[in-house]
C-alpha cells in the first residue's frame, strides 16, 4: 500500500498532537524530590520536547523488566522504583523495542533519556540513553509526570 503526500499530512498533524494523561500535581512534585524508597533504586525515564524534529511527536510505551509503566509523550516522564540489580528499560514500538540496561544499587537514582529516532526525515522509532544525574535532574524538572498504569 502506498500513501500519498496528501494522505500523509493529516497523519503527521495527528502525531504532532500526541499527548498522554498527566499525574496529579502533588505526585509530580513528590517525584521531583529525587529520592529512592528504602531498599529500592529509582529510575526516571523522561522525554524532552521534540521540537527540533519539526514538532512531529508520537506517544509510546515504556517498560521496565518487561512490565509496562505507561506511555510517554514530549515533556513527560515516568518513575520506576525497582529492586537493586540489573534492570532493563524498554521503549516499545510496533516494529520492536529500544533497550538500555541499568545496573542499579540500593538508594541510587538513575535517569534514562527517551527520544524519537529519525533517519533522513523518516521516523524509525524510540531511542533510550542512560544520562548522568545532573543532566537528568535538569530535564525532569522541565517535564510533567505521566500517569502510570495501575
Amino acid at each position: 500500500m502506498r500513501i500519498s503526500l496528501h494522505q500523509l499530512v493529516p497523519l503527521l498533524l495527528l502525531a504532532a498532537c500526541a499527548s498522554v494523561p498527566k499525574a496529579a500535581p502533588e505526585l509530580d512534585a513528590s517525584a521531583k524530590a529525587f529520592e529512592a524508597p528504602a531498599g529500592k533504586s529509582r529510575i526516571y525515564i523522561y522525554r524532552t520536547m521534540d521540537w527540533h524534529r519539526g514538532g512531529v511527536s508520537v506517544a509510546y510505551s515504556i517498560a521496565v523488566d518487561g512490565k509496562v509503566l505507561g506511555a510517554t509523550a514530549p515533556g513527560t516522564y515516568l518513575v520506576a522504583d525497582v529492586d537493586p540489580g540489573r534492570r532493563v528499560v524498554s521503549a516499545l514500538w510496533p516494529n520492536g523495542a529500544s533497550v538500555v540496561n541499568v545496573e542499579s544499587t540500593t538508594g541510587a537514582v538513575y535517569f534514562v533519556r527517551s527520544y524519537v529516532s529519525w533517519k533522513v526525515s523518516a521516523l524509525t522509532g524510540p531511542g533510550l540513553q542512560l544520562v548522568d544525574e545532573t543532566e537528568g535532574r535538569k530535564a525532569v524538572l522541565k517535564c510533567s509526570l505521566a500517569m502510570p498504569l495501575q
